[in-house]
């Protein structure tokens, strides 16, 4: 999977408490509401990923940690094994299967792909995007470019635990993740958003570019 669409999938709950555009003031508000609460989050996740005839392609497994507003843990231990951190300054993709380890810049990339916003504090970055409901689901879409428009959708149980996420990458493929066993505002040591790099790993370190 893109590196772009682990940071897109988790940073959704790392929002901000302030959404700039908005299509809904009211539903926004609720979404805002929900989302602040979160500080911390530990959960496990079973992603489906589908293509554009809605045929299922791949099926994953994993665990993430995130804490807002920067800090993101996403590891995925099956089918293959793979981590991906985000420690507010790079973001960094360990591949074991091809024992790779790639590095980009967190806020650079910021510009270059509408998920990474909902990392930003800033709220002018926001401006690019609006908020709809779509039935349970809040739907935050990129304002209309010349690329594919990219739409990120988040759902809620009773207890307003993020439950479902599902991202539409604008090019037809889907990945549909749910979320179990979440723990909400445990904290989380700085430790766990560190990536130890094995010997003999290629790195291919890409900050100053975007992905």
């Amino acid at each position: 999977m893109k590196i772009a669409t682990y940071i897109g999938v988790a940073s959704v709950l790392l929002a901000m408490s302030t959404l700039a555009f908005v299509s809904n003031a009211a539903e926004v508000a609720d979404l805002r509401s929900k989302l602040h609460q979160i500080d911390t989050l530990h959960a496990s996740f079973e992603q489906q990923v589908f293509d554009e005839r809605g045929e299922l392609q791949e099926e994953l497994e994993g665990d993430l940690i995130l804490k807002r507003p920067h800090f993101l843990r996403w590891e995925t231990t099956f089918p293959d094994e793979s981590i991906m951190v985000a420690d507010g300054e790079a973001v960094w993709y360990l591949n074991a299967f091809v024992e790779q380890l790639s590095i980009f810049d967190q806020a650079q990339n910021l510009e270059q792909n509408p998920m990474l916003v909902l990392l930003s504090d800033d709220d002018a970055a926001w401006n690019e995007f609006t908020i709809e409901r779509d039935g349970e689901f809040w739907v935050i879409r990129e304002e209309e470019t010349g690329y594919s428009q990219v739409s990120l959708a988040i759902a809620f149980d009773a207890d307003d635990a993020i439950q479902t996420m599902r991202i539409d990458d604008g090019q037809g493929q889907i990945s549909v993740f749910a979320l179990s066993n979440t723990e909400l505002n445990r904290g989380a040591d700085a430790h766990e958003f560190e990536i130890d790099v094995p010997e003999g790993v290629e790195i291919d370190d890409q900050r100053g570019q975007s992905f």
